[in-house]
């Protein structure tokens, strides 16, 4: 008589536990996944390489983008020591390492004709300059 009621109490207690637990491991679901596996996996792939591709598209442009600042920071900078030097060949119009600093300048900036003339007032200066004569060859392959 005692384990009838231990087996009542124990039917009371599995009747007030939910069975939440059960859900995963029933058949019918486990069939209605496996029929559909290959689509969720070749999803789940193709989302990860879309993720993947945006990710190191976003990173490349990133680091175009601070390229790109730090050659206009380059350029700034070159543009502020051309009239820095524009300004000194003003003020004392003989000097030659003005004019060969511009030249140097005018190079760094890509622009090889002005580069060419202000050596050539550089080297009207001072004929013998080797520094200048070696800028004046390096010029001579770019023009």
């Amino acid at each position: 008589m005692s384990e009838t009621k231990k087996d009542k109490k124990f039917i009371i207690l599995r009747i007030k536990f939910p069975r939440i637990y059960r859900f995963i491991t029933e058949l019918p679901v486990i069939k209605h996944l496996k029929k559909y596996q290959k689509r969720l996996i070749l999803s789940g792939f193709i989302s990860v390489l879309i993720f993947l591709g945006i990710v190191i598209v976003s990173i490349d442009t990133y680091r175009n983008i601070q390229k790109k600042r730090q050659l206009e920071k380059e350029k700034e900078n070159i543009l502020n020591q051309i009239q820095n030097w524009k300004s000194i060949s003003e003020q004392y119009k003989g000097y030659r390492d003005a004019y060969f600093q511009l030249s140097l300048l005018e190079y760094q900036f890509k622009d090889y004709v002005k580069a060419n003339e202000y050596l050539r007032k550089a080297l009207s200066f001072d004929p013998n300059y080797k520094e200048g004569r070696e800028l004046e060859k390096i010029l001579d392959k770019n023009l």
